[in-house]
C-alpha cells in the first residue's frame, strides 16, 4: 500500500487496477485488523483471568465464540476474501462478554476496597494517633457505632453486587445511560445502568441478550472498580432466576464468599494484632496502652480497674470486651454463600435467617 500511495503522490499513471483496488480497501483492512487484535486480546484475557467457577458461567458463550472462530480458521476466509460483517459480529459478541466479565470483576474489587477502607484501620488505637498516649477507650460506644455503620454499608454493597453480577453473567438486558451530576466546580457525567428484564413468557423467543456498552479504554478499565450501577433490589421471581441458573451460580457464590471471608478475617486480625503488638512493645513505642491505678481506699488499697480475672468490671473483662467488639465486625456481614436450611437450625429447631463468619474460623494472634 505504501508503494501505491507514493505513486499517487507522484501522480504516476498506468497504476495497475489490481493495485488501486487493493489500496482502496486499505481502510477496511486496517479496521478489520484492529478489531481482530482486540478480539484476540479480549478472548485471551477472559481465558487467563477467569476463575473456574466464573468460566463455567460463561462456558456456553465461549463455546459459541469457539465455533465462530473454528469457522474462520477453516481456510474459507482470508484477507482477499473476508466479510466485514462477520468480523463485526464476532467483535460485538466478544465485546459484550468481555465487558460483562470486566464489570463483574470490578464489582468484587469494589467490595474488597470497601472492606479494606475500614478493615485496615484498627478498631481501637492510641488517642489521636499519638504513640505516647493511651489507647482510646473513652468513646467506645461511638467508635463501635461508626465501625458497625461501615460494616452495614459494606453489607448493602455486597447484596447489590451479587444481584448485579448474576445479571451480568447470565446476560440480562442492560441499557447504559449517562447522568450528569452537579458539583462545586461544574458538572460531570457518570454512567449508570438500568436493568430491563425480559418477560418470562417471551424469554424463549427472544434473541440473545445484548449489552449496550462502549469500548472500554485503559482509563475506563482502571476506574471500573470505582463505579457501581444503582440497580434496584429484585427478588428471585422478578429476576426470573430459574433453578439451573441458581445451581450454576452457587460455586461462584462460594468463590466470592472465600474472597470476602479472607478480607474480613484480615480486618479482624489488624485490630487484634494492634493491641497485641502494643502490649508486647513490638512497635518500640516504649509506652503502655492501658493504665491501671493503685488507689488508696481506706482502710484498703486496690487496683483500678481490678486485676481480679473474675471481676466483671476488671481489667481482664475490659480487654475481653474490646476483643469481642473486634470479632463482632464479622457478625455484621452475612456469608455470601448461605448454607442450606438444614445446616442453619439450632438445638430448638429454629432456622437462622443468615449465617456469619464464625469467630472460630479465625487464627488467634495471641
Amino acid at each position: 500500500m505504501a508503494e501505491v500511495r507514493y505513486l499517487k503522490c507522484m501522480k504516476a499513471v498506468n497504476i495497475p487496477e489490481k493495485a488501486q483496488n487493493y489500496y482502496a480497501s486499505g481502510e477496511a483492512l486496517w479496521a478489520a485488523r484492529m478489531k481482530l487484535s482486540r478480539i484476540v486480546e479480549w478472548y485471551n484475557e477472559i481465558c487467563k483471568t477467569c476463575a473456574p467457577c466464573e468460566f463455567e458461567l460463561i462456558q456456553k458463550e465461549i463455546d459459541e465464540i469457539d465455533a465462530i472462530l473454528a469457522d474462520a480458521c477453516s481456510g474459507r476466509i482470508d484477507w482477499n476474501n473476508f466479510d466485514q460483517s462477520f468480523i463485526d459480529g464476532l467483535y460485538d459478541k466478544l465485546y459484550n462478554l468481555y465487558s460483562r466479565v470486566l464489570k463483574a470483576k470490578a464489582n468484587i474489587q469494589k467490595v474488597q476496597n470497601s472492606i479494606r477502607s475500614w478493615g485496615q484501620i484498627p478498631l481501637y488505637e492510641r488517642l489521636n494517633g499519638d504513640n505516647t498516649s493511651l489507647i482510646n477507650i473513652e468513646n467506645r460506644s461511638l467508635i463501635v457505632q461508626r465501625r458497625l455503620e461501615a460494616c452495614l454499608d459494606t453489607k448493602k454493597l455486597i447484596e447489590k453486587v451479587m444481584d448485579e453480577n448474576f445479571k451480568l453473567y447470565f446476560d440480562y438486558l442492560v441499557a447504559l445511560s449517562e447522568e450528569k451530576l452537579s458539583s462545586a466546580s461544574g458538572t460531570s457525567s457518570q454512567r449508570r445502568s438500568s436493568m430491563i428484564m425480559p418477560a418470562p413468557e417471551q424469554e424463549e423467543q427472544q434473541p440473545a441478550n445484548v449489552v449496550a456498552l462502549e469500548v472500554p479504554d485503559a482509563e475506563e478499565e482502571q476506574s471500573a472498580a470505582d463505579t457501581l450501577d444503582d440497580v434496584p433490589s429484585l427478588d428471585q421471581s422478578e429476576l426470573g432466576k430459574n433453578l439451573s441458573q441458581l445451581e450454576l451460580f452457587r460455586p461462584y457464590e462460594e468463590y466470592v464468599d472465600s474472597i470476602l471471608s479472607k478480607e474480613i478475617m484480615d480486618a479482624v486480625h489488624v485490630s487484634v494484632k494492634y493491641i497485641k503488638f502494643e502490649m508486647e512493645n513490638r512497635l518500640s513505642h516504649n509506652t503502655p496502652i492501658f493504665e491501671i491505678k493503685y488507689e488508696l481506699h481506706p482502710p484498703d488499697t486496690r487496683f483500678c480497674p481490678s486485676l481480679d480475672p473474675y471481676d466483671p468490671d476488671g481489667f481482664f473483662a475490659l480487654v475481653e470486651s474490646m476483643i469481642t467488639d473486634i470479632y463482632c465486625m464479622s457478625d455484621m456481614i452475612p456469608r455470601v454463600a448461605q448454607p442450606p436450611e438444614n445446616e442453619r437450625i439450632d438445638e430448638e429447631g429454629n432456622v437462622f435467617p443468615e449465617t456469619y463468619i464464625s469467630k472460630h474460623s479465625f487464627r488467634s494472634p495471641f
